[in-house]
């Protein structure tokens, strides 16, 4: 058997439930994906930028991995070990606890049952689309991009926002004093009033009350 090693940026290993960890003469620069439909938990020694596991059985986060970037769409983690990453996609996860993850920029977890966020998180973008479990935001929430769209939060914190959406969100009628936007996506959402002397690239308000409203101080 040829145990000559390689270097790559890139690696994507199919059926990895068979890996029980990465051998120490493969070493991947940026990214490695892992597909599989039976991997429980993930290899030893995983060192990289970016790691993105495509696993719909996959469980447990080892706290040895060494990476940046951490994608686990699909997956059925409920919790995370001790982890400093860069951005975490957790999309369409069973995540419900994040107490011993720090995040510094990007943080999806759309569509899971998360129901608590830490308080003072200093993000760009935080994505919580369909998370019908979560009732507030944390507090200090500071945030560039922000999505809560079809959600039961009520209140949102006064930024300067580059692109917020609330579509299909039914609790949040008004912004607070000093909310502003270069970009709102507020369809189907319970919108009725927008901010004083607002300056905006683009405001989606199809379907809401607002909408209604000024068609009607049109017409009349």
């Amino acid at each position: 058997m040829d145990n000559r090693g390689f270097e790559c940026t890139d690696l994507t290993i199919t059926n990895a439930e068979t890996l029980s960890a990465i051998p120490q003469n493969i070493f991947v620069k940026k990214s490695l994906t892992l597909e599989s439909n039976q991997m429980l938990t993930l290899p030893a020694n995983i060192k990289v930028e970016s790691l993105t596991v495509e696993c719909k059985k996959l469980k447990i986060i080892p706290s040895d991995v060494q990476i940046s970037e951490l994608t686990i769409i699909h997956s059925k983690v409920e919790k995370l070990p001790p982890l400093v990453l860069d951005s975490l996609d957790a999309k369409h996860s069973k995540i419900t606890d994040l107490r011993h993850v720090k995040v510094k920029r990007y943080l999806d977890l759309s569509f899971t049952p998360i129901q608590h966020l830490s308080d003072n998180l200093n993000l760009h973008g935080l994505f919580l689309r369909h998370c019908t479990e979560l009732k507030k935001l944390p507090k200090n929430l500071n945030v560039k991009w922000l999505d809560i769209g079809q959600t039961n939060i009520e209140n949102i914190p006064a930024l300067n926002y580059e692109y917020l959406l609330i579509a299909n969100a039914k609790k949040i009628k008004e912004f607070p004093k000093g909310t502003s936007f270069s970009t709102l996506e507020a369809q189907g959402s319970s919108l009725a009033v927008l901010p004083d002397n607002l300056t905006a690239e683009k405001i989606n308000i199809s379907k809401t009350k607002l909408q209604l409203h000024m068609m009607q101080m049109i017409m009349f």
